[in-house]
Order: C-alpha cells, then sequence, then structure tokens
C-alpha cells in the first residue's frame, strides 16, 4: 500500500514513531495520543513505519516474522484516530542516524511539530537511542516530545511467543482482537471431502507468524458475512508426507463455495496439537471430538 499522505499540505504533522507490528494495545495507546495531540495543535496525525525491517535489513528478509502484513498493519493504524500511515524505507543512512539528525530528517521532510513514540522505542546506530534521546532532540528543534508508557508485557515479541506457543486467546488480550490469518482461498488435495469436513484452504507465507501447530477453534470473515470454523495448522501427517504447512478450514453450518475468495481466518482457542493417526476414520472421530469443543 502507498503511503497514505495528505496531499497538497502545509499543516504541520504529528508523528507517532515506531514499526506497530501487530498495532497491539501499547501501539494504539501511542497512536491515540498521537491523534489526541495532532487534533489540540490542529495538525495532521501521522503514523511512520518502517520498510525493510530493521531486523531484516540487516539479518535477511524473514528473520522477524511478522504478524500483520504492511496493508493490515495500515488498516489497524488509520483505525486509532491516525490520518496517515507514512513507511519510510530503512537503509544505512537512516540506521545511522543520530538522534538530532532523525527529528530533523522528520521536521523537513514531513513538517513534524511533535513526536509520540513509546518508552522501549530504540533508533539510531546499533539501536543505540531512545526514547529519551528523542526528547532531548526534539527540544532543540523546538518540537514537542511525548513518551507513552503502557502496560509491562505489552510487546510485538510477546504476541509472537504466545502464538508460537498456540496461545491465541492469550496473544488477543495484548492484541485487543483475535490473531489473524488471511489470503484468498485455494483448491487443497479434497481428502476433507472425502471424509464429510470439506476445508477451506490458505498457503502459508513464510514471512510471517504462524501459530503453533494444531487445530483451533476459529471465526472466517468472507465478504462480511462470519463463519464459525475448525483449522489445522501444520504438515497434516495423516494424509500427506510433504512438509509443507497448510491452513485448512472446516466451516460449521455452511457449504458456501469460497473458492478464489479473500478470507480472514481469527484464531479464538487452542484445541488440541497436531498428530499423526493411524487411518481417516480415525482422523474422522477425532475431528468429531474437536467439534464438540467449539462454541456455536
Amino acid at each position: 500500500m502507498e503511503n497514505t499522505i495528505t496531499k497538497n499540505s502545509n499543516k504541520k504533522r504529528v508523528i507517532a514513531v515506531g514499526n506497530f507490528d501487530g498495532v497491539h494495545l501499547g501501539h494504539a495507546k501511542v497512536l491515540q495520543t498521537a491523534a489526541k495531540l495532532a487534533s489540540e495543535q490542529n495538525a495532521i496525525s501521522a503514523a511512520l513505519t518502517f520498510l525493510p525491517y530493521p531486523k531484516d535489513f540487516f539479518l535477511g528478509e524473514g528473520t522477524v516474522k511478522r504478524i500483520t502484513d504492511n496493508n493490515t498493519k495500515t488498516e489497524l493504524i488509520l483505525k486509532q484516530g491516525i490520518s496517515e500511515h507514512i513507511t519510510e524505507e530503512f537503509n544505512q543512512k537512516l540506521s545511522d542516524m543520530n538522534a538530532d539528525e532523525f527529528t530533523m530528517l522528520l521536521k523537513n521532510k514531513y513538517n513534524c511539530s511533535a513526536i509520540v513514540c513509546g518508552a522501549n522505542f530504540k533508533f539510531g546506530k546499533k539501536a543505540a537511542y531512545g526514547a529519551e534521546d528523542m526528547k532531548k532532540a526534539c527540544e532543540k528543534q523546538n518540537m514537542k516530545a511525548v513518551v507513552c508508557v503502557y502496560e509491562e508485557g505489552f510487546s510485538s515479541t510477546a504476541v509472537r511467543e504466545l502464538i508460537l506457543e498456540g496461545k491465541v486467546s492469550e496473544a488477543a488480550q495484548i492484541l485487543g482482537r483475535p490473531f489473524e490469518l488471511h489470503g484468498t482461498v485455494l483448491h487443497g488435495r479434497h481428502i476433507g471431502t472425502e471424509i464429510g469436513f470439506p476445508t477451506v484452504n490458505l498457503t502459508a507465507n513464510e514471512n510471517f507468524l504462524l501459530p503453533k501447530f494444531g487445530v483451533y477453534e476459529t471465526r472466517v470473515i468472507c465478504e462480511d458475512e462470519f463463519f464459525t470454523g475448525i483449522t489445522n495448522v501444520g504438515i497434516a501427517p495423516t494424509v500427506s508426507e510433504s512438509k509443507n504447512v497448510r491452513i485448512e478450514t472446516f466451516l460449521l453450518n455452511t457449504n458456501k463455495n469460497l473458492y478464489g475468495k479473500e478470507i480472514k481466518v481469527e484464531f479464538i482457542k487452542f484445541i488440541r496439537a497436531e498428530k499423526k493417526f493411524t487411518s481417516l476414520e480415525e482422523l474422522k472421530t477425532q475431528i468429531k471430538i474437536d467439534l464438540s469443543q467449539i462454541k456455536r
């Protein structure tokens, strides 16, 4: 998605700065603070993020598995009252900037009058600068700086760790919403159809976070319709020797054809780990047990 920058505007900007991966409740506090301050200053509220991710720039793409893609991140950021999502290219020059150079960049390039960040925000060469350095640099530029402190444990790292452990309901408490995967529904192997449980299938993207392999209660959203689902994330060892990761969802109480459509799969609750069954009949029996644990 292109930067959502207001065209031909000479108004000042209040800029919330960070990666904002996942746009969790701590991020929401930073973004809402920026939106409120912008309103008070009659300025434009903006969020500035970086692509590629700094760790990906130094260590290679996919080093940090992302919680949200850039389009979803933009949608979530704008929902917090922010008017613009600016994506700044992360490169060696930006990496080497000190606090004064970084604040000057925002002032000169984006007409920034105030910067808002989280207390743990780091930037500059070897992440040597933090929120307090930002405040001191802003004072020199006659800019305002606001540092937001939010609940301990609210971080993108914590969200990733919980999701990798299958603790999707706990991750949702930090995100303020269920963890989600989305994409275009593809044709699968139709084995689910053979045993009476047809699935809608998504392909895993290796640059994005996946939950622990297993079975989950989920909610599927497609074209403003909502469906209760049960989703298996993993390699489906009972029916395949392939190590390719699959995201396969059986939808309850509908036989609607979703092939080729964009869907969102929200993960509500972990049911059990993935396992290999001795037969399709045994797998079928287990699916019925799994379904009994879902809130319909």
